[in-house]
């Protein structure tokens, strides 16, 4: 029996469509606006209105005193007591701070190169660990970093991926840190290039070109705690060494911090850190544009303020560990509170555990699990927290809880496969983003729900 050009093309377009279902399923990057947000729902000011008392402080500045040092002494969240840090170090105590940095290299990576990190790599890296070389007994030096840089896992720039070609994943790095941080320096690599540094959120390995060494613990002290000083709440602006702004000096971002000198017309004055001649720190004038970017103090921990710096970051690119000059979900949450003064761990999973009080909701429904947030949720207070990924809550919308977070991506299913849709940025969502996907929803993978408050 022949067959004809019409049912050659009938047999063949269930074929074509399942092709193009298998072609679909590769990533792609998300258009704005997601299913279920509203153009409206991506200003701040429609979800402030939605709150009773927005410029409450919900905090006074002592009781967010309090409450950062209760958190900085808990030794489960991994942050550092720099006030009370010792003076002197055993060679067992640096083996044991460093003992996290070996393990690291325990894992299969590959490298910028796509090759495996073999033996000989990891030999070599290992090597920079300079472990041959610690007294029995260090002195801690003390420093302030200059300008906006990485803190690593290991005193290397090389990649560490989990799988090739997954550039933006680089296992490696663990933040970024700003200008102006206190930083006790605890050990170094062969030749000094690097330092293994302690900051007050993250212990680890940063280019020694980026800090400066004091001769004193209390000259950066000094600095840390000087008053008055300003703190820039803006997404990312620029600092000059001079009061005409032509002489770039420095990029700051949301969080960066500095003592106040005098106040001009169209400027601050700023004291920054820089290194001498000699090679020490010492200090020179810095010039910030007065702006609605730049405060005199620590913002009012209030709904409303919280809610203007969560959205000043909306549309800004993901990016992990700080790469790339983006922010991913806890770096994102992380520099909105310490505006406020309000100190947060580095990872999302400690997070979720440095709240007044937490709700597990590992064992409820999905219903349930919406139903607790949006009865016992306090917008722009609450972080709602799952395995990877932590969120900022926003409120809720006929009946659906809404957050604003740094997403990479989240799966879909199309076509009876999962597929990745890559969103790489801050965004405003409802917790339904996965449904259907075997991975589920981020509300089904919820996990905590932590107040950054007294309920």
């Amino acid at each position: 029996m022949k067959i004809g050009r019409t049912e050659i093309i009938l047999i063949l377009m269930p074929m074509l469509f399942l092709l193009t279902g298998c072609a679909a399923t590769k990533d792609r990057l998300v258009s704005p606006p997601l299913k279920g947000v509203s153009p409206q729902m991506k200003d701040y000011r429609y979800w402030i209105g939605k709150v009773t008392a927005p410029q409450r402080a919900l905090l006074k500045p002592q009781e967010i005193d309090f409450r950062n040092r209760l958190l900085i002494e808990r030794k489960d969240l991994y942050m550092n007591d720099l006030h009370n840090f010792p003076d002197f170090l055993s060679k067992e105590q640096i083996e044991e701070m460093l003992e996290v940095c070996k393990n690291t290299l325990q894992n299969r990576f590959y490298t910028h190169l796509n090759h495996p990190i073999n033996k000989e790599k990891k030999v070599e890296i290992l090597s920079c660990l300079n472990l041959d070389n610690i007294p029995s007994t260090k002195k801690v030096q003390w420093a302030l970093t200059l300008r906006e840089c990485n803190i690593r896992a290991l005193p290397t720039n090389e990649i560490a991926m989990e799988e090739i070609g997954d550039y933006q994943f680089n296992q490696f790095q663990f933040t970024r840190i700003n200008p102006g941080e206190a930083l006790a320096v605890i050990h170094s690599s062969p030749h000094g290039r690097w330092s293994f540094v302690a900051s007050y959120f993250v212990k680890g390995w940063i280019e020694s070109q980026n800090i400066a060494l004091a001769n004193d613990k209390e000259l950066v002290m000094d600095f840390c705690q000087a008053n008055p000083f300003v703190i820039y709440t803006g997404n990312c602006g620029y600092l000059y060494y001079d009061n005409k702004l032509t002489r770039f000096a420095l990029k700051v971002r949301m969080g960066v911090r500095f003592p106040l000198i005098e106040e001009g017309e169209d400027y601050f004055c700023l004291k920054v850190p820089f290194k001498s001649k000699e090679g020490c720190l010492s200090f020179t004038k810095g010039y910030v544009a007065k702006d609605s970017s730049i405060d005199i103090g620590y913002l009012s921990f209030t709904q409303e303020n919280v809610a203007r710096l969560a959205f000043e970051l909306k549309g800004e690119e993901y990016g992990w560990g700080g790469m790339f000059e983006g922010r991913d979900c806890s770096r994102f949450i992380f520099d909105i509170f310490k505006c406020m003064g309000v100190l947060l761990p580095r990872n999302s999973v400690s997070q979720s555990e440095a709240g007044f009080s937490s709700i597990d909701l590992t064992n409820f429904s999905v219903k349930q699990k919406e139903k607790v947030i949006i009865e016992k949720g306090i917008p722009f207070a609450t972080l709602l927290g799952l395995p990877g990924h932590i969120m900022l809550y926003l409120g809720k919308e006929e009946d659906r809880a809404y957050a604003i977070h740094s997403l990479w991506a989240y799966k879909e299913r199309v076509f009876f496969k999962d597929r990745q849709r890559k969103v790489a940025r801050v965004l405003v969502s409802d917790l339904y983003l996965g449904k259907g996907s075997k991975r589920g929803s981020l509300l089904e993978r919820l996990s905590t729900m932590t107040f950054l408050v007294n309920r």
